[in-house]
């Protein structure tokens, strides 16, 4: 059921239930396509819709890494995740869909200089069943879930996006103090990233500071003022440096700045008064803390650093509770305050104990089938795993069969007979206890990319699902029914119609200018052709562009090699023209397999 497949724009109808349409039952009302796409636009905004209309155009094409998610359900492939995006591309190719006479003409306005909208007709898709859709769809929408979901960008996260792509940093004092001062996570931020950009950008701060620059040379004025603020922030109690001095997206408050100025010129004239500089801790639960994790450093008035040992510190440390304690103990999960005086003057920091994640092993291929005589490196397959603390520990699991699969060290041996197997991935996470994951692998007939474990099968199929074969709306449709049929019962329709598909099939292939046909009427020459276009460099090729569909080169040439023209033509003459009794059944059988079923599935990747 779950694949990726390439769709025409038409084959898909926007999902009447989106959430996006909030509590209005479409799907029950009768609602046509063309109404619940005005609705979407009415709910998005006309301004947002054609944003994405215009991406699309620029980019010619969807975003690579992002696939709309379809349901197929009652004869329909129904657009669950991706609606604005489908719905963007039918605009395109029909942009009186839009009941806005605005929208309408801005969208013919923006195609009428492109000849070639080839983009907007077809898009890959993800299709899957109606409860993996819906789980998808809450991971991408319904925020970060405790890291479940999609988790944002932070501000500085989006800006050194931007400027890696030669774009301008939204806020670019902020980007560059960073940069200067060498900031590379959010811990570093002491003071908000956004919060940095319209403090530094007041000219009573630059000039009190003497901050003429954002650049190296001003770095130790830039990180005394830093410290200043922070340590302000502390003497006043304040909680947000926007709400004190009073910052707006424009404009930051002169009157708080002047009070901050006057403070920092009364600590100057105490000789006394010291500023200090730490980092918060982030520990998970089991972890031990140490003190020194802070990195402590403390300066005189004039912010020279003054050497101390920890004796010289008195430290106290108040729980999430806020109740005072010996020490921080990472079995209780929450915020801590650790206290610090030095000469009579004091400060905060935090420590953050959180709960162990879940340990994990993540798969490149969900479902995992190779050709019998194939090797497969089993560590190759590891796309991520995570302990409880969330460190990188693939090259620290253990593979071991489970049942009796031959794996000599990492490799799934070649010697694996046609079956199902399965190998255990494990690891000794955090906490000592192991953590274990079991992949199923499944071997199947080497002969054919087309044969499954299951030997009742349909006629034409690839690796027990028929719909990998997309290649046009009447051949697709051709292959269901034939499928849909009981052989025994229907052998002289089906063999005529087997003959059909590929004659369309190589119409298809024509047309698009993908082969070119010695001669047209031919069969047998026509499948010569066909065979001879998949030399080694094209199934190379569609090797490596289809990895997860066709599973290496060898196997793939084998079965090239293995087409006969004379003999499959021969058979698809006399289906076509002779009695059902002179039908040899086997015979069909194994060319649907060895012969027939390989070219739809080609035919199909050539298409792509």
């Amino acid at each position: 059921m779950r694949r990726y497949e390439t769709l025409e724009i038409s084959e898909l109808s926007i999902w009447s239930d989106n959430p996006r349409h909030f509590n209005e039952n479409l799907l029950s009302a009768g609602v046509d396509e063309a109404a619940i796409i005005n609705i979407l636009i009415d709910i998005v905004g006309e301004g947002k819709m054609f944003n994405l209309i215009a991406d699309i155009v620029a980019s010619k094409g969807l975003m690579g890494n992002i696939f709309p998610i379809v349901v197929e359900k009652d004869e329909k492939y129904l657009v669950y995740d991706g609606n604005r995006r489908i719905s963007s591309l039918k605009l395109l190719n029909n942009p009186d869909i839009a009941e806005s006479e605005s929208l309408k003409r801005k969208i013919k306005k923006l195609i009428e200089n492109y000849d070639d909208l080839s983009f907007s007709k077809k898009v890959q898709v993800y299709i899957t069943d109606e409860t993996e859709a819906l789980e998808l769809m809450d991971k991408t929408h319904n925020g970060e879930q405790d890291g479940v979901g999609l988790i944002p960008w932070e501000a500085y996260q989006r800006d050194g996006s931007l400027v890696k792509r030669g774009q301008s940093a939204k806020y670019p004092i902020s980007y560059a103090i960073a940069s200067v001062m060498g900031y590379t996570k959010k811990s570093h931020f002491k003071i908000p990233y956004t919060d940095l950009n319209r403090l530094f950008g007041s000219k009573k701060i630059k000039e009190h500071f003497e901050i003429n620059d954002f650049t190296e040379e001003y770095k130790n004025q830039i990180e005394f003022a830093i410290q200043s603020l922070i340590n302000y922030k502390q003497f006043k109690k304040f909680k947000s440096f926007s709400r004190h001095f009073n910052i707006t997206d424009t404009s930051i408050d002169d009157s708080p700045v002047t009070a901050f100025c006057n403070w920092v010129d009364e600590q100057k004239e105490n000789k006394d008064n010291v500023t200090f500089d730490s980092s918060p801790v982030e520990i998970f639960s089991g972890q031990c803390y140490d003190f020194s994790m802070h990195g402590l450093k403390v300066y005189d008035y004039n912010h020279n650093e003054i050497s101390f040992n920890n004796d010289d510190l008195s430290i106290k440390y108040y729980n999430p509770n806020d109740e005072e304690v010996d020490s921080v103990s990472s079995s209780e999960i929450g915020t801590w305050t650790v206290q610090v005086e030095f000469k009579g003057q004091t400060y905060s920091e935090k420590v953050e104990v959180k709960k162990l994640l879940s340990p994990k092993i993540d798969f490149t291929i969900p479902d995992l089938r190779i050709k019998f005589g194939n090797t497969l490196d089993l560590r190759n397959i590891i796309l991520r795993a995570t302990d409880g603390y969330g460190n990188d520990v693939k090259d620290q699991i253990s593979i071991e069969p489970v049942n009796s699969v031959n794996i000599i060290g990492d490799v799934f041996n070649a010697n694996n007979p046609i079956g199902v197997y399965e190998v255990k991935y494990s690891f000794t996470n955090v906490t000592g206890e192991p953590y274990a994951v079991t992949k199923e692998i499944k071997v199947v007939d080497k002969s054919s990319p087309l044969q499954t474990l299951d030997t009742d099968i349909p006629l034409l199929s690839f690796n027990g699902d028929t719909t990998i074969i997309n290649i046009t709306p009447e051949v697709n449709e051709l292959v269901k029914e034939i499928n849909s049929l009981d052989y025994d019962d229907y052998k002289a329709i089906i063999v005529v119609a087997l003959r059909a598909v590929i004659e369309l099939t190589f119409d298809k292939l024509s047309s698009e200018g993908i082969i070119s046909f010695s001669s047209s009427n031919e069969l047998e020459q026509r499948i010569t052709n066909f065979k001879n276009h998949l030399d080694q460099q094209k199934i190379q090729q569609l090797c490596t562009t289809f990895p997860t569909i066709l599973s290496s080169f060898h196997t793939e040439k084998n079965v090239v090699d293995l087409i006969n023209p004379t003999e499959l033509n021969a058979y698809l003459n006399l289906g076509a023209h002779k009695s059902s009794q002179r039908i040899d059944t086997t015979k069909a059988k194994e060319l649907c397999k060895s012969a027939i079923s390989p070219i739809l599935v080609y035919s199909s990747l050539l298409l792509k």
